[in-house]
């Protein structure tokens, strides 16, 4: 995942010193290609940022469509029960006129009081007639509006499906493949990285604080105070094949994380890393790294007394469970709520902390096994068995990798299995 930055860059210092004149014309061929490469990535970058908002949008119009479809099939239906109820009236006005004219036939005497009931029963009966009218006016406005807001509906499912074809598009553009890593930088990267952060770890928890109240810690920290960013691209000379290399992968201190609030995967795994380094109280600690055919991923193995845990910051996930951010939105007219629920890594640490503070945003913790919430911190339990603990989180992604790797200062391992990795540690690592 890092460049051997220290070789490549004397190598680049000797070219430029002997080759400066010699490469001038490849040089700058290679940079108007890279130039190409990262205009082409802003253009993408760009299109998935106004994809996104047109898709939350849409989102959110389908939704009132939703509500405005439902409001006008109730309309329908009691305007279609009052037709039925004002039909009924008829026919027993009807068979009431009939009786009674039948009365005045038989009874000649009651003809004035027949015939007021008879002005009343025509009046009763326009009435309905009139009624009957303006409620076919208003069923044949209700199909009008229902059948644009079916071509509505059926316009935002065609948009929804474009989108989430160009999102899907886009999400496969931008996974690559894990670079190979430099152990002796990365090691060095290890080693140091507690002392960047000995301040921050100070404010987290207490030294006497169990294993498990430390993870705790450390992940929300990490997820709330930072966000998920891709990492730059990185442009070297190669001189042994006298070509301009992009490197997509890059690792960031600590400090350099902080300082950007932020990174990829193993950026935010050597941040917690550092962080739990600095916190003491683990018998061991872990880089730990699935790979498949085309892609990787980073997170934290920790090993204390009482077991196992595993920390993934860019996957919101700690043994066991996902930590995620509850949205609530309220309609007060209508009295109804919606809840969403996201990743924290998706938004900015000042608009997280601003929903937070102002009770706009909530933090739970979901069990992954059962999607139980918790709004408070859960007790965290160590696994006994690395194995269980390691096919949960290879579980929670849904992936199939082909390699696991464990990299800690000096300790870095290759398995073709979890089995194999549980064996390693339960052997002593």
């Amino acid at each position: 995942m890092e460049p051997r930055v220290s070789g490549v860059l004397i190598a680049v210092l000797i070219v430029i010193s002997s080759f400066a004149s010699g490469y001038m014309y490849s040089s700058k061929k290679w940079s108007s290609i890279v130039e190409e490469k990262e205009d082409t990535i802003s253009r993408l970058t760009s299109t998935l940022n106004s994809t996104r908002e047109e898709l939350g949008r849409l989102r959110v119009k389908y939704e009132d469509l939703s509500m405005e479809r439902d409001n006008l099939s109730l309309s329908v239906k009691l305007l279609e029960r009052e037709v039925e109820n004002l039909s009924l009236q008829k026919s027993i006005l009807e068979k009431n006129l009939s009786l009674a004219l039948k009365e005045v036939a038989l009874k000649r005497g009651e003809t004035e009081n027949l015939t007021r009931l008879l002005k009343e029963a025509y009046s009763k009966v326009n009435k309905l007639k009139e009624e009957a009218i303006r409620a076919n006016e208003t069923i044949g406005k209700l199909e009008y509006n229902m059948e644009k807001l079916k071509q509505k509906l059926s316009y935002i499912n065609t948009t929804l499906i474009e989108l989430n074809e160009t999102l899907e598009n886009i999400t496969t553009w931008y996974w690559l493949a894990p670079d190979s890593i430099e152990y002796s930088f990365l090691d060095a990267v290890l080693a140091e990285s507690y002392n960047e952060v000995e301040e921050e770890a100070g404010n987290l928890s207490s030294v006497n604080a169990d294993a498990g109240y430390k993870v705790l810690a450390v992940i929300e920290y990490v997820v709330l105070n930072t966000y998920y960013q891709w990492d730059h691209y990185a442009r070297l000379y190669d001189p042994w094949n006298r070509s301009v290399v992009s490197w997509n992968d890059m690792i960031s201190m600590p400090n350099e994380t902080m300082g950007a609030e932020g990174g990829d995967c193993e950026d935010l795994a050597v941040y917690a890393y550092a962080l739990l380094s600095s916190l003491g109280g683990f018998d061991r600690l872990y880089l730990l790294m699935w790979f498949n055919e085309s892609v990787g991923h980073v997170a934290v193995l920790a090993v204390a007394d009482d077991g196992y845990y595993i920390l993934d910051p860019a996957g919101d996930y700690v043994n066991g469970y996902t930590i995620l951010l509850e949205l609530k939105v309220e309609d007060y007219s209508m009295g109804d709520k919606w809840y969403y629920y996201i990743s924290p890594l998706s938004m900015e640490p000042t608009v997280k902390h601003n929903l937070l503070e102002n009770e706009l945003a909530r933090i739970v913790y979901m069990n992954t096994s059962n999607n139980a919430k918790y709004y408070s911190k859960p007790g965290i339990e160590a696994y006994s068995n690395p194995s269980n603990l390691l096919d949960d989180w290879i579980s929670y992604w849904g992936v199939k990798p082909v390699r696991l790797e464990i990299h800690s200062v000096g300790i870095h391992e290759s398995f073709n299995t979890t089995a194999d990795l549980a064996s390693w540690l339960e052997g002593g690592g």
